[in-house]
């Protein structure tokens, strides 16, 4: 018979653990599921340890005798889950409500929350990193070790509708396209650009934005940051500022048109010829007339900070202004500096550019979790994430660079180390406090 253990990591959340515990306990006993509740609470001070505190609970459940676990999150109270043996990995955490307008995002990738393990295939990938300190990365770490260990996952699958182009390649700060600012803002404009982003981190930023293109001062912008989302930003005549940002994905082959009505004060942001979002600003737009150049791959080269520089390249880079079209970038016939604008036959500078071709595979694959659709409550507790534009912690950050440096590969069940201060069992519930 199937026996799961349902492990929690914890700490300092007592009134969310009580009230889950009577919850998991009444809904698993109505579903005649066997279990064991293993509660892993962190007793150090160091920072909060997630994925270690769940390899801990593993083995805990491993020495109970389950053959599946499920990795579940105190404040993700069950209202409609099955939580039955699966031979395949699930993410369960699919579906929220709240008795507040508190809420979670999820994303494609998402693998957080309530996820699902035979015991056999998180051996096999040898669990969690124990090197994730802090909030964030480590849902993220657990699925690209499914994923590179051969571990059954979905797919998005995207259609690339270009694979055989020429593009221009940036590679930071240095690299950039000079393009004259004639646009009249008092028309109707429309912004087409085609693009791919690397995502290079630099450490001794907070975050990373990617620069598309930027009329600057107060930068009206189009961006990719490392939060995984895009943005177009700009400001009105007063300098309030406005942006519509898009879900968080990877980056990829991407064609955003950004469209500007003056007389309905409307923007609206495509990606990919699927609606994004639009905003309604403030009578009209800050002067931007004034500026005398706009930039391609950098925000502003010349004010010697803040570049957002973009790493990565662009194929396509297309302005109408009202119905005529008034910059086309030829990146085909790049030559050495000069990129030509057709419309009005003139050249454009670039520095630190080079063509490339760009063979694109007919479809881009993005891996993501099976899930098996649930229903939670949400118990509302302090954000540790993204706020006011940054992570809201500085763990966070050092989190994403060591995932994406690939800094925590060796990590896990089969070098977990940590000292087991306290032990308490109770029918089902059994309890352990943990220094790490």
């Amino acid at each position: 018979m199937d026996k799961l253990g349902v492990i929690v990591p914890y700490r300092n959340r007592e009134e969310h653990l009580s009230i889950f515990k009577k919850n998991i306990t009444e809904y698993l006993n109505k579903q005649e599921i066997q279990f064991k509740l293993i509660i892993v609470e962190q007793s150090d001070n160091k920072p909060f340890n997630r994925g270690k505190l769940l390899n801990i609970g593993f083995l805990e459940a491993k020495r109970l005798g389950c053959n599946y676990v499920v990795f579940h999150d105190v404040d993700m109270i069950p209202i409609n889950v099955d939580y039955s043996y699966s031979n395949k990995v699930l993410h369960l955490a699919t579906n929220f409500i709240s008795d507040t307008n508190y809420n979670k995002e999820t994303f494609d990738s998402y693998f957080g929350g309530v996820t699902m393990f035979p015991t056999s295939i998180f051996e096999k990938i040898n669990g969690y990193s124990n090197e994730y300190w802090g909030w964030g990365y480590e849902d993220d770490d657990l699925l690209k070790r499914c994923i590179n260990n051969n571990v059954e996952t979905n797919s998005n699958i995207l259609r690339n509708r270009r694979t055989n182009i020429i593009g221009l390649n940036f590679s930071g700060k240095n690299s950039y396209i000079k393009v004259k600012n004639n646009i009249n803002y008092a028309l109707p404009i429309k912004i087409n650009a085609t693009f791919n982003v690397n995502l290079v981190l630099d450490e001794s930023k907070d975050y990373d934005e990617y620069t598309i293109f930027s009329i600057p001062g107060y930068d009206m912008t189009l961006t990719y940051n490392s939060f995984g989302r895009y943005k177009f930003e700009f400001w009105d005549y007063q300098k309030n500022v406005y942006s519509i940002t898009s879900k968080i994905t990877k980056t990829y082959l991407t064609n955003i048109v950004i469209e500007i009505n003056p007389m309905d004060c409307i923007i609206k942001m495509v990606q990919d010829n699927e609606y994004v979002g639009e905003t309604t600003y403030n009578r009209k737009l800050l002067s931007y007339s004034k500026e005398p150049y706009l930039y391609i791959g950098n925000a502003n080269p010349y004010r010697g900070v803040n570049f957002k520089e973009l790493h990565g390249y662009v194929s396509d880079f297309k302005i109408w202004n009202d119905d005529n079209l008034l910059i086309d970038l030829d990146f085909k016939n790049y030559i050495s500096h000069n990129v030509y604008n057709k419309p009005m036959e003139e050249i454009c500078d670039s520095f630190g550019c080079s063509k490339i071709k760009i063979n694109e595979n007919k479809y881009t694959l993005f891996p993501k979790p099976i899930r098996r659709k649930s229903t939670f409550k949400l118990l509302e507790h302090e954000n540790n994430g993204f706020e006011n534009g940054k992570w809201k912690n500085i763990e966070t950050r050092l989190n994403q660079i060591k995932f994406y440096n690939n800094e925590n590969i060796e990590s896990g069940l089969s070098n977990l180390e940590f000292v087991k201060d306290a032990e308490v069992v109770n029918d089902n519930v059994v309890k352990i406090n943990v220094g790490i």
